[in-house]
């Protein structure tokens, strides 16, 4: 059995001689039809701050896949940009499509620091390991009631998880399918509703053959 440290060429997120907390948790990983290996995870190596997360990705291809070494370097997935309303993000997972060595990433980030646990979902697409494009919100259902006033009647999107592979439709559209959680704004007997989402990735992915 081999066993290797995934983010031993990182230095940012090896041990710290200081108070600082440098954490990764949640991780997961994915293999695609050609072999290359996809792990995401989130954790506190840019922010030292136990909760303080952001999702990342590391790539390891097919031809390195038997051997230890190898992986490309770390992506962070939604970076942290207070002026557009993103703050920490959780809890990544991937579509991986190796047809065209396209990855989407999925994860959910805080809106708003006021307000605690206000969550909308976000994607990544990353093409070779390297991101293709900015981060594209999917679910802004935190965001607008926050904008039109109703912060007390926001609801938000948790922990969205991403199918591992295209949703094909009968026209040959392929899409991100997401499963999440919508909690519901704080109140007795709020329900939480877990509710499939699908986005069009037609453009990233092309039609299905």
């Amino acid at each position: 059995m081999g066993a290797e440290n995934v983010l031993a060429d990182h230095p940012a997120w090896a041990a710290r001689n200081d108070a600082s907390d440098v954490l990764a948790d949640w991780s997961a990983v994915t293999v695609d039809a050609a072999g290359n290996i996809h792990v995401t995870w989130h954790g506190t190596a840019s922010t030292l701050i136990y909760g303080n997360d952001e999702g990342f990705y590391i790539r390891k291809p097919a031809a390195a896949a038997g051997a230890v070494g190898g992986w490309q370097r770390a992506v962070t997935l939604a970076p942290i940009d207070r002026g557009a309303g993103r703050i920490f993000s959780y809890a990544p997972s991937v579509l991986a499509d190796a047809a065209t060595d396209r990855v989407l990433a999925v994860s959910f980030y805080e809106v708003t620091p006021e307000l605690a646990e206000i969550f909308d979902g976000v994607y990544r697409v990353l093409k070779g390991g390297v991101p293709d494009g900015a981060p594209v919100v999917f679910s802004r259902l935190a965001a607008r009631a926050i904008a039109s006033g109703h912060r007390g009647a926001a609801t938000s999107l948790w922990f969205p998880v991403a199918a591992r592979r295209p949703l094909v439709t009968a026209d040959k559209r392929q899409w991100l399918a997401t499963l999440g959680t919508v909690v519901m704004p704080d109140a007795e007997d709020a329900p939480y509703l877990v509710v499939l989402q699908r986005i069009d990735a037609t453009a990233v992915l092309g039609r299905a053959r």
